[in-house]
């Protein structure tokens, strides 16, 4: 994948998070009463995911991964369109927003195992980059479209069942996957030995990683802190709620400025020689500090603390795709941290817009289209500056090696 093709989806990826975030206090107050249900099933359904990402990706290899995954991409980036289109006309907004949310979790699902395979050493390296230089700009199209589909939906359905939904459905997928892979098995003895194997690997590449499990037990911190936070100190709810919109258009601006600069912080953390797993794990420390800040230290100025600590983080977790991408990191070390921290890409949409949800009730539909577009200004700047980067380290490369021919 070229540098111009991967910042260009970076900048995608940047625009629909911040549709995301800056859309999300449409539904945030009844998500407020139900976050830690939430939280459990989210967890859950992503650690069954995890668990049956060896029989899922032996599966998708019999049938083709690479031709499998784009005719899913495509046919559902159009059916995405579609339900824009219908949501516009005014149609049945509920069955619009439940058939967006399935198709979107199935990408995103099937997505995850393309690139984990490469993690549980079920495809080798030359076929893993082959899948995501095909896929991955498309992935980053379905994120914006999605994210522009549920902000128009927003005010239809709460919160909180839209989530439900999304947990319930990678928990339902994953089962129903495995459960195909065991019908196609036919019930052979040494078949389902072989499973059992695989499946027994996957488990022991999580034990081995000790991240895991404390990032399963901390993920759900934030949705105890949202519940108690009106038993514990009611007055701050009431206080953060108060907050106009330019804080979310701030909120929107961050973020997006964030995910399009992970290429250039990238860069800085290769040069430096930090890209290790610590590094890429503190990025789900920001999101976590941020979540407490917003909780228990209220008001703009905090607001504004825990955005930019959102976008940093959100920069961070992105480095480790990045880095394997533009071959700035070993097979060795990708494959021991991108499991875990897969993991807090797909996360963090849910733990963001729960802990945007305490500080919200107001929005200013002005305030969304300027943030929209100090990202879309600021992203083409940086998009800008990096592909000149880019261009001239490959003159200079060039150019050395003329001089040592």
């Amino acid at each position: 994948m070229s540098l111009s093709a991967l910042y260009g989806a970076t900048l995608l990826s940047g625009l629909g998070t911040g549709v995301l975030l800056v859309m999300a206090n449409w539904l945030l107050l009844k998500l407020y009463e139900s976050s830690t249900i939430i939280g459990i099933l989210t967890a859950a359904s992503y650690f069954a995911c995890f668990l049956a990402l060896p029989v899922l990706s032996g599966w998708l290899d019999r049938y083709h991964r690479r031709q499998l995954l784009q005719r899913i991409y495509v046919v559902t980036g159009g059916i995405q369109l579609v339900l824009a289109g219908f949501a516009l006309a005014g149609g049945t907004e509920l069955i619009l927003l439940a058939v967006s949310v399935i198709l979107s979790v199935l990408v995103r699902m099937l997505d995850q195992m393309a690139r984990l395979a490469i993690a549980q050493q079920l495809v080798p390296k030359a076929r893993y980059r082959e899948v995501s230089r095909h896929l991955e700009i498309l992935r980053q199209g379905i994120t914006l479209v999605s994210g522009v589909i549920v902000a128009m939906l927003i005010d239809k359905i709460a919160l909180h069942h839209l989530l439900i939904l999304d947990a319930a459905t990678y928990l339902c997928g994953g089962m129903l996957l495995c459960l195909v892979q065991c019908q196609h098995q036919g019930g052979a003895a040494t078949k389902s030995q072989s499973k059992l194997t695989e499946l027994r690997e996957g488990l022991s590449f999580l034990k081995q990683n000790h991240y895991f499990f404390s990032l399963m037990v901390v993920t759900l911190v934030p949705y105890v802190l949202v519940l108690s936070q009106n038993a514990i100190h009611p007055a701050h709810v009431e206080e953060v709620l108060q907050l106009d919109g330019d804080a979310y258009a701030l909120i929107g601006v961050v973020f997006g400025v964030g995910a399009v600069a992970a290429p250039v912080l990238l860069t800085w953390i290769h040069r430096l020689g930090l890209l290790r797993e610590k590094v890429i794990f503190a990025g789900f420390v920001g999101y976590l500090s941020a979540s407490c800040i917003i909780l228990l230290w209220p008001g703009f100025y905090a607001t504004c603390i825990a955005m930019l600590l959102f976008s940093a983080s959100h920069s961070v977790v992105r480095i480790e795709r990045l880095a394997f991408m533009m071959e700035y990191a070993p097979v060795s070390l990708v494959g021991r941290i991108s499991g875990v921290f897969e993991f807090i890409g797909l996360i963090s949409v849910v733990l963001v817009t729960s802990m945007i949800g305490v500080i919200a009730d107001q929005f200013s539909v002005n305030s969304a289209w300027a943030a929209m577009l100090v990202i879309i200004l600021v992203g083409a700047v940086l998009f800008s500056l990096s592909c000149y980067r880019a261009q001239r380290s490959l003159i200079t490369s060039a150019a050395g090696e003329d001089t040592e021919c």
